[in-house]
């Protein structure tokens, strides 16, 4: 989870604070630092990977439709 949440651009201090909020979890910012550095170099690559171009005909989520062109 924490993970996740860092690769979808939550900061360490909101990390935290959402742990705590949604199952009482509570771990340090230092814990939750050295979790996310382990993997910094591989959501770096997951996030400036290259995205598949639509094609005609592919079906667009509604709520991403205005992205999709």
């Amino acid at each position: 989870m924490i993970i996740s949440l860092y690769a979808g651009g939550m900061t360490i201090r909101d990390i935290e604070a959402h742990l705590a909020r949604a199952i009482g979890t509570e771990l340090s910012h230092e814990t939750i630092s050295k979790i996310t550095d382990a993997v910094l170099e591989e959501v770096k690559a997951w996030q400036a990977r290259p995205l598949e171009e639509r094609r005609a005909g592919q079906p667009v989520h509604p709520r991403r439709a205005d992205r999709a062109l």
